[in-house]
């Protein structure tokens, strides 16, 4: 646990700064120009899905596999083995999706898609699909080295310092849609180059194919992981993420803007999750594939623990600063619709940070093929919501739709673990965090009715956030993790003397 705990902090550290730059742009950048972050927002977001068929799910392989043709070796010959039979695999799969493409359109115009924008961004999303790809290759190898934190830094960063630089130019009419678009294109590029480049900067990559290894029973059991990883992640990016690929077309992009800058927000409370899992997988793969299933319990539920305590603390403490960013925004009356959004978003990541790392622990058993029956099934759930409830409450129609999906998943797969595998997340204390949280969130509401002047109201929510959930949890020992890094902090402060 020790190089998940000082990884996942290096991570979280990288986003928690990529968040606050992605809350200024999300402040004062984004809204300037709603229409083109929709836009850049739609094409990454429809790339990002058609990546995982187009590959045919062969990203996912190397962090399942790395051990296998890599142990004891120094420099590993597999990431350059496998960046080109992924190239080869993209050849194959872009030209026959090129050549699909208008009966493709044919069933969109049908259900009522705009069919134009993809029309007119065809080329760009097929150079986006590339990018991504490798993306997703090189970060599961980037997890198997345990070498996170860089990877992080150069995707996040740059990108978070890039976009909010296009849509200025876009604001300001220094530069058309169509220029800003295919430098979105290249800012992405430069992104994967520099991961490349710091790759290569190791010293661990051979430049060498070596496909001894690859035997016919290996790639047999290569090739089904792949593709049932690909229908998998299909099915999740159907029931979590095709909403950033259905508004554009079916309401408009700039309502895709504001519902992205709402997703933004709820994804915050993702951050300790996100760093932790990247570097936990490989972790749990191998724990799995020797039968330590005390290493499996340790790692779901002191991650059930650790996500939800910071979990519930940043969700508090966005909802009562949302006020104060409608009062800064750029747009206030087109961003204020979002505060409904994010409540629903919001709870539903939430949950998804109590149930912790449930589909790590599905994925690497023998039965990760019931994370594809979950994920499609789910996914087309998703879809039919969105087509039922768009058309009621609009950009509200597509969180609860969202929300409903996440939430069902991760009951399902929850009930699956605990009832197949003999593992559940939840401890005494991570209850009473639950507790804390909907008791505060009780409060809040009741101050909300109660209390008119808004610097007041600001001010008695910064002391329920104090008394009613960060002393308790220090107090009590609800966290135990988190009271630790509390500790630290305390000590590098002085203002707790150390023991």
């Amino acid at each position: 646990m020790g190089v998940i705990k000082r990884q996942g902090s290096k991570h979280s550290s990288v986003r928690v700064a990529s968040v606050m730059l992605g809350a200024f742009s999300s402040l004062f950048i984004y809204p300037l120009d709603l229409s083109t972050y929709g836009t850049l927002v739609f094409l990454l977001s429809f790339a990002s899905f058609l990546h995982y068929p187009l590959t045919l799910g062969f990203g996912q392989t190397m962090v399942k596999f790395f051990h296998e043709f890599e142990l004891g070796v120094k420099k590993s010959s597999f990431f350059f083995t496998q960046s080109l039979i992924q190239i080869c695999i993209l050849v194959i799969t872009c030209s026959l999706f090129y050549f699909l493409q208008d009966s493709i359109l044919n069933v969109l115009d049908k259900l009522q898609f705009n069919v134009q924008i993809f029309k007119e961004n065809e080329l760009l999303v097929i150079f986006l699909v590339i990018l991504v790809s490798f993306r997703t290759l090189w970060q599961g190898y980037a997890q198997t080295i345990k070498r996170i934190v860089v990877p992080e830094f150069l995707y996040n960063m740059l990108y978070k310092i890039g976009l909010p630089l296009l849509i200025c130019l876009s604001a300001f009419r220094i530069l058309g849609i169509y220029e800003v678009k295919w430098l979105f294109v290249l800012l992405i590029a430069i992104i994967n180059l520099s991961l490349l480049i710091y790759f290569i900067s190791l010293g661990r990559i051979s430049l060498r194919l070596d496909f001894r290894k690859y035997t016919s029973k290996r790639v047999n059991r290569m090739g089904d992981f792949a593709l049932f990883g690909m229908f998998t992640a299909l099915g999740g990016q159907l029931a979590f993420k095709i909403d950033n690929i259905m508004i554009a077309p079916l309401i408009g992009v700039e309502e895709n803007g504001i519902y992205s800058i709402m997703v933004f927000m709820a994804s915050t409370l993702l951050i300790p999750m996100v760093s932790v899992d990247l570097i936990s997988n490989p972790i749990i793969s191998k724990a799995m594939a020797i039968n330590n299933r005390q290493e499996v319990d340790k790692i779901y539920k002191k991650g059930s623990n650790i996500f939800g305590a910071i979990g519930i603390l940043l969700f508090f403490l966005i909802w009562i600063h949302l006020p104060v960013y409608f009062n800064l925004s750029a747009e206030t009356k087109a961003i204020e619709v979002g505060r409904s959004v994010f409540l629903l978003l919001g709870f539903s990541k939430l949950f998804d940070c109590f149930t912790s790392v449930n589909s790590a622990i599905i994925k690497f058993s023998k039965y990760f093929r019931f994370n594809l029956f979950t994920t499609l099934t789910l996914g087309g759930l998703n879809i039919w919501l969105n087509y039922e409830l768009i058309p009621i409450f609009g950009i509200k129609g597509v969180a609860m739709a969202t929300a409903i999906s996440l939430a069902s998943f991760n009951l399902v797969k929850l009930f699956f673990v605990w009832k197949v595998l003999g593992y559940q997340p939840f401890r005494k204390d991570t209850i009473g965090l639950v507790v804390l949280f909907l008791f505060c969130m009780v409060l809040n509401h009741f101050f909300s009715k109660l209390v008119d002047d808004f610097f007041l109201r600001l001010i008695i929510n910064y002391l329920l956030l104090f008394f009613t959930l960060l002393l308790p949890i220090y107090l009590f020992n609800l966290a135990p993790d988190l009271k630790e890094m509390m500790n630290q902090v305390l000590n590098k402060t002085g203002l707790r003397k150390k023991n």
